[in-house]
């Protein structure tokens, strides 16, 4: 997985889960389905799916089962997702606006850290799955998100086109959050 997502990512992304499930994950201990279901969305949040479902697929299956050309394939194929995966991490990067892509069950997938920055959002916030939901709360905890408006701003970041302002901080600034549908 880490090769599609990379080492610290991926690392981050299992200690998350594992502080979910409330147990360490012995690397020498067989797979049970919740694990397997977990790597398949960590792993589908960056190829998709459908590509993910292939990849474990073809990992569980005997190496010499595995013909040549298909092998190779799928090490191309993993060269070229992380090529790219890298590129639009290093443009993201760059960015003096905070950007942040969202599945369809709200769940985080790609962010660059100033968005983080730009929400005084902790470190935790910065893996792979972290609902939009938990975003909200923490906004609403420090008092960015008055008592009772969670439920409404939560509305508000999934309405398409039509920007709208949080006001962030000790200091006041205003944030503007603007949501895009991304291509099918």
């Amino acid at each position: 997985i880490s090769r599609y997502l990379g080492h610290e990512r991926t690392e981050r992304s299992f200690h998350s889960h594992e502080r979910a499930i409330g147990r360490w994950i012995n690397d020498n201990d067989p797979a049970d389905m919740g694990l397997l279901r977990f790597a398949e969305q960590l792993l589908g949040s960056a190829i998709g799916s459908a590509s993910a479902r292939l990849v474990l697929s073809l990992l569980f299956e005997r190496a010499d089962d595995i013909p040549g050309d298909t092998a190779r394939l799928l090490d191309e194929a993993s060269e070229a997702l992380q090529y790219n995966r890298d590129l639009l991490q290093t443009a993201l990067g760059q960015m003096n606006q905070g950007i942040t892509v969202f599945d369809s069950s709200n769940r985080l997938t790609v962010w660059n850290k100033r968005f983080r920055s730009l929400l005084e959002l902790p470190e935790l916030v910065g893996q792979v799955g972290f609902p939009l939901e938990n975003i909200i709360s923490i906004l609403a905890e420090r008092g960015d998100i008055k008592p009772g408006e969670e439920q409404d701003v939560l509305e508000r970041f999934l309405v398409m086109d039509k920007a709208f302002s949080l006001t962030i901080g000790p200091e006041k600034r205003i944030i503007e959050i603007r949501s895009n549908p991304m291509p099918d």
